[in-house]
């Protein structure tokens, strides 16, 4: 763990961490902008985008992983081509009342 934990505050962990002036002006600025409530609040968004960039970078790795096995070939065009003509068919009685003769 890189961190120890300092205590507890409204059941969370605390933690200290080091900034540098450059990064603690960035904090400071992004709370008295409004965006955050507090110095803790931005940290833990910050937090929560890393966590959310993670997932996400999961979920690509599996599709990657997925088309890796079974690559879209002919299988996707086919299934591609045929929700068009679907959509297309819906949309031709309404779009034929708009054309010009």
């Amino acid at each position: 763990m890189l961190a120890s934990r300092s205590g507890m505050l409204n059941g969370m962990p605390q933690i200290a961490i080091r900034v540098s002036e450059k990064e603690l002006d960035f904090l400071d600025k992004a709370v008295s902008e409004g965006r955050f409530e507090s110095r803790a609040a931005a940290v833990r968004a910050g937090l929560e985008a890393l966590a959310r960039e993670g997932r996400n970078r999961e979920i690509a790795d599996a599709y990657r992983e997925a088309y890796e096995k079974v690559p879209p070939g002919e299988w996707l065009a086919e299934e591609n081509t045929a929700l068009l003509d679907d959509r297309l068919a819906d949309a031709e009685p309404a779009d034929r009342g708009n054309q010009r003769n």
